[in-house]
């Protein structure tokens, strides 16, 4: 017998279309053995919701659902009741340790407080949170060198065609190009065509000047022409000076 029996009671009381009771009770007892015999897979099964972490339940046998034990790990303890279960953490980090460049920061959880340490900017230097992880530090790239004690460059400058204006004493050991501007107050170009010009000083003249009249004396030659007889001559005097060796 696979399934049980039904046992056909007529349409009404009495008709004798039903099983008598013989065979009524004959299907009784064979009903009776076949589920003391048999073996029924329970009606309900397991199943662990969601889709990320660690199911509790395990695997089933024919009448028992089986489930696994929960565990405490380090620094965590387990309690329950008659209706759950209670999963304390004793400790967690108790102590972070955060170094820096001059020493470094511990953050202790003793307190009822959170632990927590603030990053904040110094001289020309901005911090900013970006997203729930993520921390930017931005350096503000104006009035870096109005902080500098000692700056210096390791490389040359491109000033982008930008002027320099406000400078105290310039040293260089070269300056190139076009430089254009003043000296004490005076446009180089307003003089420059006498320095274009080659000056001839002529030839140093021995002896001592002490008068326009004796440089011109010495340095012109003087064609007094030629002295004849006739009714047109002049008289003059000319004062030659005295002529010695120098």
């Amino acid at each position: 017998m696979t399934q049980l029996q039904n046992i056909n009671v007529g349409n009404i009381a009495n008709d004798g279309s039903g099983d008598d009771l013989r065979e009524a009770f004959i299907k009784v007892n064979n009903n009776l053995l076949y589920l003391e015999n048999a073996t029924l897979e329970p009606l309900v099964e397991g199943n662990n919701l969601g889709g990320t972490g660690e199911g509790i339940y395990a695997s089933k046998d024919p009448n028992t659902l089986n489930f696994k034990e929960l565990v405490a790990g380090n620094n965590v303890s387990l309690s329950s009741n008659n209706t759950s279960i209670t999963i304390d953490s004793e400790g967690g980090i108790s102590n972070i340790l955060v170094m820096v460049d001059d020493g470094h920061v511990m953050l202790d959880d003793s307190g009822d407080s959170v632990p927590q340490i603030d990053i904040l900017g110094g001289s020309l230097i901005n911090t900013r949170p970006v997203m729930p992880n993520q921390i930017f530090i931005d350096l503000e790239d104006r009035g870096i060198l109005a902080h500098d004690q000692e700056p210096s460059l390791s490389s040359s400058i491109q000033a982008n065609g930008n002027g320099i204006s406000d400078a105290g004493t310039i040293s260089a050991n070269l300056f190139q190009g076009p430089i254009q501007g003043t000296v004490y107050d005076v446009d180089i170009r307003d003089i420059n065509e006498y320095f274009n010009n080659n000056w001839n000083f002529g030839s140093i003249i021995p002896g001592q000047i002490t008068s326009f009249i004796e440089y011109l004396t010495i340095t012109l030659d003087l064609d007094l022409g030629s002295i004849a007889e006739g009714p047109n001559r002049v008289e003059f005097d000319i004062d030659l000076g005295v002529f010695s060796d120098v």
